[in-house]
């Protein structure tokens, strides 16, 4: 799916990929139990934090599957993210979970950042510059 939406614009695959990411995973909302209720606000910045996060989770997967092209790469990535996720529950007790999505979205704007400060965000442009994606992406088409 992103190498197909990158083919409209960069930005349209990071963005609404995403999205579509966030979607995927807002299910699991029904799956934690709920310790606390939120107050109208605590929701909504909640809502506006989990996209942002799943924006940057997105744009760092992504890079990874371009980088090393590989698919499986990538999901080893995901599995890592969540295992030190769960595995920071262990050192740190945090009992809010609106400030938990806080410190995920903070972690992943980093990795954002310091992907893109340090060009590492070209990667995509050389992929898709490529000749090899090209054909590749015509034959898909034909």
């Amino acid at each position: 799916m992103f190498p197909q939406m990158y083919k409209i614009k960069p930005w349209i695959a990071l963005i609404v990929g995403g999205l579509i990411w966030y979607a995927w995973h807002v299910p699991l909302i029904l799956v934690f139990p709920k310790v606390q209720s939120f107050t109208a606000i605590q929701t909504i910045l909640n809502v506006i934090i989990l996209a942002l996060g799943s924006l940057c989770t997105h744009a760092f997967l992504a890079y990874v599957y371009i980088k090393t092209g590989n698919i499986f790469v990538a999901s080893v990535a995901h599995i890592t993210l969540n295992n030190v996720a769960r595995s920071f529950a262990y050192f740190a007790i945090i009992q809010n979970q609106f400030l938990a999505n806080i410190g995920l979205t903070i972690t992943m704007l980093l990795v954002s950042a310091v992907l893109y400060f340090s060009k590492e965000w070209k990667v995509f442009e050389n992929y898709f510059s490529n000749k090899e994606f090209a054909a590749k992406a015509q034959n898909q088409v034909n």
